[in-house]
């Protein structure tokens, strides 16, 4: 061997013991992070023993004599579980991460600022009710109580914020409100919106930009005289909300669907109810599972950590799943700002006079750099964002959260979580402000229904989600639509059943409401799976279970059968003649080991960029894609089914080529990826899931890839970038299923686990479920759920 090829071993050896000893280090700071779970603790804040029970799962039930105590004991359990998220998503609120990372914080912390999310959820801490304040005050001391044990020593910190050196700083009454806030903007959606169907206006004109606002549903033609004339303004710059991003909700189908069946037509004669989350995929999720009960309380379900709030679950008495209402409850006023040196300095013009600006200084403290400073100024709609128009044009964005109103959401959430029937329920949600939500719900005596709510603008005149003119008094909001003017319905005598997805919406008689992109496509799944499953009456968990799996895309299959029926597919060749071939022998399903899933999602990303990215120019095709709720396949849909239309974009011949081509692309692509032998064009091989960290740990590994099946507009939904295929952004990771007869077992899936923790049993624990889509009971009723037993004592 030689003295080279021995020091050549000797130092893979070395090499080999260094990673080595770092493995076992790192699982070392894993294991001592690891909360107790079993045992005894002794903590200060509460007047007596509150009992901690964990099912396999590692989802915690809160037992405790009193109200006090149990919310106590949820805000422990959630630091145990989650403390380095929700001391993230506080920083993300207030604008302060770049304290911890450095400038890669900065857009996220100038854009909270500059919204004043921490501001406005402390002056509405100064307002809140004392039931409300009570609850707030006893989480935030519980989550305190398990930061005194890091600080004492008692438990290791978790990893993900030990890598980055995020403070463990003590948790305020107020943080709570500051998570609420982070969520309700991340998702009005509509900023980004608002931008990029302004620049497709100035790109298009408003005869070529019409398609692409939102429309009646797939199958609908596009409307052509149910909106006022549309004009362009001045350009704007590629903006992308840092916000949305950060908290995992910018995909296009954030939000989730919802829908409950009569008792009528149940195998137990009670309603049964199925609702789902679709959210970016992190470990951990933005969701956590719990249940809690203590006093009056008694309420399990899904929360977000940081905040007592459970959107969707039960309470042992009504069942319920929250969803995103898609309104519209934010605007963009182009305004004009003084600029010539005849007008006054830092003032704006309402079009009757000029009235001074507000205007604030921000510092921002920089890890590693010296702080920034910068100036917010707004003007009576809200604060200007900085999108960097030039002239003497700016956007302000309005928007329902603004207000103090959030506080008026945490009392009627809480509210509602003790409400004793569906009636109560209802009642409660009058005083939800933001978000925006259409909550479906049922209770044990059968009855049930839908409820939209939230502090949703009424106009005068629509702004078409596009920026209107600050100047223009008739564009200003005229207060909220009233609550008994919202979207419902009942459960009753020929409403078999009724859903929150992507259907159509309708304010009763009110002044105009403004609703994102709803194409129908999940809705009318939904109510073709509901209508054939009820039919024998036999309806229960299990069919819930199996409707939420679904995974067929009805509007690929249509679109793929009229796309092939535009060309004579003999003149393709025999490569594209694969994809074709592979395309009329589809089913439609989109389960992971399908084929020609595979060929349809090729086929349609390529025949989108087809049609659009010349027309529209790279960068505006690719924010066009990017938009939150926006249906860009729906707008391809609407091209290929109107051939022959006056459309100027369904011309046969332009639409033609571009099927061919399409089918051309997808042959490269597909073969370039998975080989040239179709056997090996699997979705699930395209499609996979990540799940990335949700603090930017560089030390934490990402969970993943795992294959998975669906896309962004079926039922297990499985959205894609299409800008970026075919890598999994969004999904339904959390998922419930209830019958309103035995609460006792609700089913519920949360991937990838209840735990933040690496290496922990629950860090990706829930992975094996989800995949299978087959949740695990959520009750504790029985005892062989308890899988642990922890008792918090009280310090004397």
């Amino acid at each position: 061997m030689g003295w080279w090829g021995a020091l050549l071993l000797l130092a893979a050896g070395v090499a080999l013991a260094i990673a080595g000893l770092e493995r076992g280090r790192t699982r070392t700071a894993q294991r001592d992070a690891f909360p107790q779970h079993e045992g005894r603790l002794s903590v200060a804040g509460i007047s007596e023993s509150v009992v901690v029970l964990r099912d396999a799962q590692g989802f915690p039930q809160v037992l405790a004599t009193s109200e006090t105590d149990a919310w106590f004991g949820l805000g422990f359990v959630h630091a145990q579980d989650r403390l380095a998220q929700m001391l993230w998503l506080v920083r993300l609120a207030r604008g302060t991460t770049a304290e911890v990372v450095g400038p890669s914080g900065l857009d996220s912390d100038r854009h909270a600022r500059t919204l004043g999310l921490g501001r406005i959820a402390d002056a509405e801490w100064e307002t809140l009710g004392a039931p409300a304040r009570g609850v707030l005050e006893a989480y935030a001391a519980g989550v305190n109580a398990r930061l005194g044990r890091l600080e004492l020593g008692g438990a290791g910190s978790p990893v993900t914020a030990a890598e980055v050196e995020l403070p463990l700083d003590l948790w305020r009454p107020a943080d709570s409100l500051a998570v609420l806030k982070l969520h309700a903007w991340a998702l009005s959606g509509s900023v980004d919106a608002s931008l990029v169907l302004h620049d497709l206006l100035k790109q298009l004109g408003g005869v070529e930009a019409r398609p692409f606002f939102p429309r009646a549903g797939w199958g609908e033609p596009v409307p052509s005289s149910d909106r006022p004339p549309m004009t362009a303004g001045p350009a704007v710059s590629p903006w992308v909300d840092p916000l949305r991003a950060a908290v995992g909700l910018a995909g296009a189908s954030a939000g989730s669907t919802a829908w409950v069946v009569s008792g009528e037509h149940t195998a137990s004669g009670f309603p049964v109810l199925g609702a789902d989350v679709h959210l970016e995929p992190t470990v951990p999720l933005l969701l956590h599972v719990a249940h809690v009960r203590g006093g009056s309380v008694d309420v399990a379900g899904a929360m977000i950590p940081g905040l007592p709030i459970v959107w969707t679950g039960h309470n042992g008495r009504v069942a319920w799943g929250a969803t995103h209402a898609r309104a519209a409850v934010t605007d963009l006023y182009s305004e004009r700002i003084a600029e010539r040196d005849d007008e006054p300095r830092d003032h704006y013009h309402t079009g009757r006079r000029w009235r001074p600006l507000e205007i604030r200084v921000e510092t921002l403290a920089v890890r590693g750099a010296e702080p920034e400073q910068f100036v917010v100024r707004s003007t009576g709609h809200g604060p200007l964002l900085d999108l960097a128009v030039g002239g003497s044009e700016a956007f302000a964005v309005a928007w329902a959260g603004a207000g103090a109103r959030g506080g008026a959401t945490v009392a009627a959430l809480l509210a509602a979580a003790r409400a004793p029937d569906a009636e109560s329920f209802r009642a409660a949600l009058a005083g939800v402000s933001t978000p925006a939500v259409a909550v479906v719900f049922a209770d044990v005596e059968g009855a049930g229904g839908l409820q939209v709510a939230g502090w949703i603008p009424q106009r005068a005149l629509a702004s078409d989600l596009v920026p209107v003119p600050g100047r223009a008094p008739w564009y200003d909001w005229e207060g909220p639509t009233p609550f008994e003017k919202l979207p419902r319905a009942t459960l009753g005598e020929g409403v078999p059943f009724v859903m929150a997805a992507d259907n159509r919406l309708h304010t009763l008689g009110a002044r105009r409401g403004e609703w994102l992109w709803r194409p129908g496509v999940r809705a009318a799944r939904l109510d073709t799976l509901l209508s054939a499953a009820i039919v024998d009456a036999g309806f229960d968990l299990e069919a819930a279970e199996l409707v939420q799996s679904d995974v067929m895309e009805t509007r690929g299959r249509a679109l793929a059968k009229a796309a092939l029926a535009l060309i004579d597919t003999g003149r393709l060749g025999s490569e594209a003649g694969e994809v074709v071939e592979t395309l009329r022998g589809w089913d439609g399903e989109a389960g992971s080991d399908s084929v020609g899933a595979a060929a349809y999602h090729a086929f349609v990303v390529a025949l989108t960029r087809r049609l659009f990215a010349e027309r529209l120019g790279e960068d505006l095709f690719r924010r066009w894609l990017a938009l939150p709720y926006a249906d860009p396949v729906g707008v391809v849909y609407a091209m290929v089914q109107g051939v022959g239309d006056d459309d100027p974009w369904s011309d046969r011949e332009t639409v033609s080529v571009a099927v061919a081509g399409a089918l051309r692309d997808a042959r490269l692509e597909l073969a370039s990826r998975l080989g040239g032998s179709r056997r090996k064009w699997v979705w699930g091989r395209l499609h996979e899931i990540v799940f990335r960290p949700f603090v930017p740990s560089p030390g934490t590994a990402p969970l993943g890839p795992f294959e998975v099946g669906g896309s962004g507009t079926t039922l297990a939904t499985a959205e894609y970038a299409p800008d970026a295929p075919f890598d999994v952004r969004m999904a339904s990771l959390f998922r419930l299923a209830a019958d309103t007869g035995s609460l006792d077992a609700v089913h519920v899936l949360l991937a990838p686990g209840a735990s933040e923790h690496p290496g922990h049993p629950d860090y990706g624990g829930g992975l094996e479920r989800w995949q299978r889509g087959r949740g695990a009971p959520l009750g504790f009723d029985r005892a062989p759920t308890a899988h642990t037993r922890l008792v918090l004592e009280p310090r004397s």
